[in-house]
Order: C-alpha cells, then sequence, then structure tokens
C-alpha cells in the first residue's frame, strides 16, 4: 500500500520483521489486521462457517475507487461487498483506517464513516490512526503528518459518528487514537469512551489506561513512600506527551524523583514517536551520559515479546553494558509499573 511501514524500515534488520502476513487465521488467533485483498469468496465462506469472530480488518476508505489506489490493488474496491457478507453470516469485526491527510481523511472519512454505519451491530470497535512515516521515503509515494487542525478534524467526525452508533448499540466503539489528541493539543478521554479497550494495542486509550491503571495502584497504597526512589523511565517523544502528567503525580505522592526521559527515534527519522519503536542504538547516543549508574526502567513494549532485543537487534544485555546502568524491564501499564518499582524500592 502506499504508507506500508516495511516498505520504509531500514535494511539488516531481523528477517521477520519483513514478512508481510495478511492471513486471517492469525487475524481470528492473534488480532493481526488484515486487508481482505486476498480472500476469496470461497474463503469468506470458509470463514463463516468455521465461525472465526471476531476478525481484525484493516479497511482505511470504503471509496472503491481510492482503496485500490492506497492498496495499489484491483481487487480492493470490494471491502463493503465483503464486509456485508461477513456481517450476513454473523461475523463481528474489529476495523481499522490508517489515515493519510489529504487522501483519506476530511470528505472521504464521512464518506467512509457514512458506509460504516450500515454495519453497526456487528463492528465491535473502529479506530483511526495517523500514518506512520519513517525518514526513509525518498522514493516513496509522497505523503505528510497531520496538522493541529487536521487531527482535530478527524476527532471531530469520530466523535460525531460515534455518537450516532451508539444509538444503535451501545456497546461498539468508535475512536481516535492517542496520537491524533496529542497532535491536537486535546485533553485525552475518559475511560467509558474506549469501552474495555478493544483497540489498545493500535495506540488507542493507552496514555489513559496508563494513568488510570497508576491512579488505581496509589489508591490501593496510600501511605506508599518511595522517596529513596531515584530512577529513570526511558520512554518515546509520544510517550513524554502522554505521561507527563501523571510522572508529576506520582512524584508528588511518592516523594520520589521519576525522571521521565524521551528518546527521538533517529533510527526510523521521519515522525516515528512511539514508545514501542524506540532502539536501543539511539538510547546510547542520546542518554548514555545522563544513565551512567542509575536504576532505568525499560517499557516492555520496546521488545520483542519472547526475547530481550530491541528492533535494531541490540539485546538488554548489550543496552545494560553500554550505558553502565542497572536496566529493569517494566509492564507497559501503570499499576504493573508502579508495582515494579515498589519492588525495588521498598517503602521502609
Amino acid at each position: 500500500c502506499i504508507f506500508c511501514f516495511l516498505d520504509q524500515m531500514p535494511k539488516g534488520l531481523r528477517e521477520s520483521l519483513y514478512v508481510r502476513d495478511d492471513d486471517y487465521r492469525l487475524s481470528f488467533l492473534y488480532g493481526n489486521y488484515i486487508t481482505l485483498t486476498n480472500v476469496s469468496d470461497t474463503q469468506l465462506e470458509r470463514i463463516i462457517e468455521m465461525k472465526l469472530s471476531p476478525l481484525y480488518i484493516s479497511v482505511h476508505t470504503t471509496n472503491p475507487s481510492l482503496r485500490e489506489k492506497m492498496m495499489k490493488n484491483p481487487k480492493s474496491g470490494r471491502i463493503m461487498e465483503q464486509l456485508r457478507k461477513l456481517r450476513e453470516g454473523g461475523i463481528e469485526f474489529n476495523l481499522q483506517f490508517v489515515l493519510c491527510p489529504g487522501i483519506n481523511d476530511g470528505q472521504e472519512l464521512i464518506y467512509s464513516m457514512n458506509d460504516m454505519m450500515e454495519l453497526v451491530g456487528s463492528i465491535k470497535s473502529l479506530s483511526c490512526v495517523p500514518v506512520g512515516l519513517t525518514g526513509l521515503r525518498e522514493t516513496l509515494y509522497p505523503l505528510s503528518g497531520f496538522s493541529e487542525k487536521q487531527a482535530g478534524d478527524v476527532i471531530d467526525i469520530m466523535s460525531y459518528y460515534g455518537l450516532k452508533a451508539k444509538k444503535i448499540d451501545s456497546e461498539v466503539c468508535f475512536c481516535a487514537s492517542d496520537e491524533f489528541y496529542f497532535l491536537a493539543g486535546r485533553d485525552i478521554p475518559t475511560e467509558i469512551y474506549y469501552k474495555d479497550y478493544l483497540q489498545f494495542e493500535n495506540g488507542v486509550g493507552m496514555a489513559r489506561s496508563f494513568e488510570d491503571s497508576a491512579e488505581e495502584f496509589l489508591r490501593d497504597n496510600p501511605d506508599l513512600n518511595l522517596e529513596k526512589a531515584n530512577y529513570c523511565l526511558i520512554t518515546g517523544v509520544l510517550g513524554k506527551k502522554a505521561l507527563g502528567g501523571i510522572v508529576e503525580r506520582i512524584n508528588s505522592v511518592c516523594s520520589c524523583k521519576l525522571e521521565l526521559m524521551a528518546v527521538k527515534n533517529d533510527f526510523f527519522g521521519g515522525n516515528v514517536t512511539a514508545s514501542g519503536l524506540v532502539c536501543g542504538c539511539d538510547i546510547i547516543k542520546q542518554v548514555k551520559e545522563s544513565l551512567k549508574g542509575r536504576t532505568v526502567f525499560i517499557p516492555e513494549n520496546m521488545l520483542k515479546e519472547d526475547e530481550d532485543i530491541f528492533l535494531d537487534g541490540l539485546t538488554l544485555g548489550e543496552l545494560e553494558e553500554a550505558l553502565g546502568a542497572k536496566l529493569i524491564v517494566t509492564p507497559s501499564d501503570g499499576y504493573g509499573f508502579l508495582s515494579k518499582v515498589k519492588e525495588i524500592y521498598p517503602d521502609d
């Protein structure tokens, strides 16, 4: 597709990072987003027969000609036909729209949301996320990031259609990702907006969830004193925006000194701001001198799920040696993070 992240990645990373998986079985089993561009009518019937529900589907737009252009696939314009067939077969779905400014936002997003209203009842959740752009796009389709106004427009459109959808199905969730709120300079919504955080892995509701779960920990530990705790939490540019407020509160309530240290993603370049894409080499290059001899918390989403390795191939042990610091991997939720801090710095 015109915004494919794999096409924007540096060469030489581990082979599995370049795999283009668009398998409906993985969608059902693991929540992988699929486009349905390689799914035949026979396979749709098989999905219905096997009751593989819910599926996770990348829609992007329901305008047939625009979707064919965005997906670079003449078969991709059938998305509404495919979704209707799945709906009629009793299949539910979680949907995502990766938005590219000036292409499938604005009036095109309104066009798509009007189509989505037809499917309410089968949609469990629907999210809009901004296109991820690295610094390696010289030969690729020209795309830009969202302005503050454009991001605000996306939020307003999703809020409008989200309210309409809830009048039909009170359990459905139409939402914009956290990044749109930060880009627009708007406050993150309350927990009820995210309806069980069905799009959490898509960066939708992560900021709210961290803050609320951290507040829950503080309520459960009202007399917690971590005055001895002088430590650092590594995050991305977006993470610092998301966590700044709750970190100030943690420091105030627990009498501790948590420093939130944002690392710019030079490895990928461009507008890559997510904490989960921060690489070990950038941590070394940017903050090594500030971390020597300190206790440093690394969120688990920076590492491969089953191995202590960053996207650039650097291991946790190699990073620890290079920094001369004690590195501790912490859960990405606020409650889990503070539990780990309490474990390291018991209040006695």
